[in-house]
């Protein structure tokens, strides 16, 4: 009767979790200045910019924009949020005989208030967003002869969550975000000094952390996807990964760790779709992962190494569970459904 009592005090709310997202370029592929993507908060949007081919400078160029979320509704469970800022360094130039350049990468702690996830035998983190941006003000090494609004090749972006620790009056989630920009190689238009730029920039971004109160332990499931896409330009045909995934009927998947890897150990490339997603009808039942560089300008073979973590939880008999889709087609710069 005392544990049954206790249950019943902790407190639960409906709430709405991110289930992926996924950008396309109408037409060419490009780099990236600017990519956000978030449902934290009372209005989901997302954003992306990529280089002076796309902002009507030299070009303009629009995109497909779709944003996966899952609605969860009388759950026993809730969630508590917040968004953590963060610089990623300039990696900095490799000296003869000493050790290469550091990752480039923002490390952070998110701090949720333990009154608004309330009190909770398991606490699943889970990825509500995260943004990074290269238009931002860099130091005086830094070259005058590329504009950093103007975005990178890309070689990997990173997300990841760490172990939530509940304190007394809070629960700390480890929030690690990296941009690393891909060097191409190819001395066409401003690619040579784009490459140059790259020890020297710095980069600024954000991670959206939620924390899921609930019940019963939840289930780590990795998901990857590595390969190289058919190269028969122009227009190479590039379809996505998909993976059946056998998550059981009535449980939330949680996004823990997202990475998109531009030709692995080779160099970067401009991009012209990037996403991860999870899929279903009445129960999640799959995942899609997407990173393409198909354009009239492709230059080589496309590789790619794309990789997730989900964390699969039971909210009991009675949560109801809901894959909703957003999707539109826009102008560069934010998109809100």
């Amino acid at each position: 009767m005392i544990l049954f009592f206790l249950a019943c005090q902790v407190p639960t709310s409906d709430f709405e979790t991110l289930g992926g997202f996924h950008f396309e370029w109408d037409a060419l592929s490009h780099r990236v200045s600017r990519m956000e993507v978030s449902v934290s908060g009372n209005e989901p949007h997302m954003a992306m910019v990529g280089g002076d081919w796309s902002t009507g400078e030299s070009f303009s160029d629009s995109l497909h924009y779709r944003l996966p979320t899952i609605e969860v509704r009388d759950a026993k469970a809730s969630l508590g949020q917040a968004r953590v800022d963060l610089t990623i360094p300039a990696a900095g130039v490799s000296e003869e005989e000493e050790e290469p350049p550091e990752t480039p990468e923002g490390l952070g702690t998110a701090r949720i208030p333990l009154s608004e996830v309330g009190s909770w035998p398991s606490y699943t983190p889970v990825i509500q967003g995260f943004g990074v941006r290269t238009d931002v003000t860099q130091d005086v090494d830094f070259p005058a002869d590329y504009n950093s609004a103007h975005g990178y090749a890309l070689g990997r972006i990173t997300v990841e969550l760490g172990v939530p620790v509940r304190e007394e009056t809070e629960i700390l989630v480890p929030v690690l975000l990296q941009f690393v920009p891909g060097d191409t190689g190819e001395q066409i238009l401003d690619r040579p000094q784009m490459n140059a730029s790259i020890p020297y920039a710095r980069f600024e971004g954000w991670v959206d952390v939620g924390v899921v109160g609930h019940q019963r332990e939840g289930t780590s499931v990795p998901v990857q996807a590595v390969g190289t896409h058919p190269y028969s330009p122009p227009y190479s045909l590039q379809e996505a990964t998909s993976l059946a995934m056998d998550f059981g009927r009535g449980r939330i998947a949680l996004w823990q760790g997202l990475s998109f890897e531009a030709n692995p150990g080779a160099e970067g490339d401009y991009i012209r779709g990037i996403g991860a997603e999870v899929l279903g009808d009445d129960d999640i039942d799959s995942v899609r992962l997407d990173l393409t560089n198909s354009s009239v300008y492709e230059l080589g073979p496309f590789s790619y190494s794309i990789g997730g973590e989900l964390s699969l939880v039971d909210l009991g008999r009675g949560a109801q569970i809901f894959l909703r889709t957003r999707e539109g087609e826009a102008t560069i710069g934010d998109w809100v459904p």
